[in-house]
């Protein structure tokens, strides 16, 4: 099974392109090869494009579709899963409005598969920081709830975590570590400890850095750049996009589904974020 993550920055401005950007990479690199698409940011009511235009004509092959409504302010954020695979059980966000207004979560449990997919659109801490608090305070300790619910709702699942987690992790997966550190939204120690508590005390495993553990010294796992100052092409980024995964182990019979590969696709364009792509069996 192949699932693309990608945070889009504005879908249906993506599709119309059909040469470039998105509908380039998705059409030159075989639309069929993936059979799970997970999109942040897509900036747009999906509802509508199913049902008013044929923006979402490209995507027809998956019909199993989640998404966000944004209800606070429309053209922002949001979360959706595109899917071959039916699913067995669907969730909308938390169930906290305080969280949903914005459209941040979409849960599934794919029909037939030992797999609970989670694509998440985690808030950002704001300028100066401003959100910080209701990022560490409410939003992380709400969101790890929800994955703990997961993981007892469904025992013998294998979890998949992906999205833009809006933190770099470690030191190494920002370009500059000291001048951002506590400083700026995305590199302040609550953030990256939320992802040290899932790796260490919850199972979860950062699925690029098992695959490629040696980039201390490379630039090849940024997945962001900001859009001033040319940064894509300096490759001066920031790694906020991930797989995490959560593998059920069966007694005996070792894990059950397990994560064969993953790439991190910085030649697409299209976005202030590249896609990744993971492939289990």
């Amino acid at each position: 099974m192949n699932i693309l993550t990608w945070n889009i920055n504005g879908l249906r401005a993506k599709l119309k392109k059909k040469d470039e950007g998105f509908m380039g990479f998705f059409n030159t690199y075989n639309k069929s090869k993936y059979d799970i698409i997970c999109f942040q940011e897509q900036k747009c009511d999906i509802g509508t494009l199913l049902n008013a235009d044929k923006t979402l004509e490209e995507l027809k092959e998956y019909q199993h579709i989640g998404y966000t409504k944004e209800n606070a302010k429309k053209g922002y954020a949001g979360a959706a899963i595109f899917s071959k695979i039916p699913f067995e059980f669907i969730q909308i966000g938390l169930g906290i409005d305080i969280h949903d207004k914005n459209g941040r979560i979409v849960t599934v449990k794919l029909e037939g598969l030992d797999v609970v997919l989670i694509n998440v659109y985690v808030p950002n801490s704001g300028e100066d920081l401003k959100n910080l608090d209701y990022r560490v305070n409410r939003w992380n300790v709400d969101f790890k709830a929800h994955l703990q619910k997961m993981s007892k709702q469904f025992p013998t699942c294998s979890i998949i975590l992906c999205g833009d987690l809006n933190a770099a992790h470690k030191e190494t997966d920002v370009y500059d570590a000291k001048r951002f550190k506590n400083k700026v939204a995305g590199f302040h120690d609550d953030e990256r400890a939320f992802i040290t508590d899932l790796i260490s005390n919850e199972g979860y495993v950062d699925v690029y850095e098992a695959a490629c553990p040696n980039t201390e010294d490379t630039t090849e796992h940024y997945t962001y750049w900001s859009s001033r100052g040319n940064m894509r092409e300096k490759n001066k980024g920031w790694r906020i996009d991930y797989f995490l995964m959560k593998q059920h182990k069966s007694k005996g019979k070792g894990t059950d589904v397990q994560w064969k590969s993953i790439k991190n696709m910085q030649f697409v364009r299209g976005s202030d974020h590249c896609p990744l792509s993971l492939t289990v069996i």
